[in-house]
């Protein structure tokens, strides 16, 4: 009786580790897709492709920086020079939300980076971007680019 009981214990966590490692397989199988979809949708912007070909000569990289953390629920993804990063040269920085793989744009020249402030629409950038207010500390009001006061 004893030994049916060992063995019934043995099988039931035997089968217990085998669904554990399953769901980490799976678990680990969705973020390596969610980061290839990720990759392939910053890829896919039309500037990105033309900073990576005008750079070729010097490795350009598309690298996702940092996962989704509280306070900023999305994928940090920069696109520049380097291998590490934390020493990343980042021509630009994207955000991508990680439910529905929608690409913004990170704007580092804003009064704080609070995300209802900092992350902007693609529309917005290529909009803004080519204004001599987006190189000046700034923020957005009602849709509008405003200059931070001294700048």
């Amino acid at each position: 009786m004893k030994t049916c009981l060992y063995a019934l214990l043995f099988i039931l966590v035997s089968v217990q580790f085998s669904a554990q490692a399953i769901s980490h397989r799976v678990n680990n199988f969705q973020i390596e897709n969610s980061e290839a979809t990720i990759l392939a949708k910053v890829n896919a912007i039309p500037e990105v492709k033309k900073y990576l070909r005008e750079h070729a000569n010097i490795s350009p990289k598309v690298i996702i920086a940092r996962p989704p953390i509280p306070g900023f629920n999305y994928y940090l993804v920069k696109v520049g020079m380097g291998t590490d990063p934390k020493k990343f040269q980042a021509t630009y920085n994207f955000c991508v939300t990680p439910k529905t793989f929608q690409v913004l744009f990170l704007d580092i020249m804003t009064e704080d980076l609070d995300p209802k402030n900092a992350v902007i629409t693609l529309e917005q950038w290529r909009h803004f971007r080519s204004t001599i207010q987006f190189q000046k500390m700034h923020t957005y009001h009602n849709g509008k680019i405003v200059v931070m006061n001294g700048q």
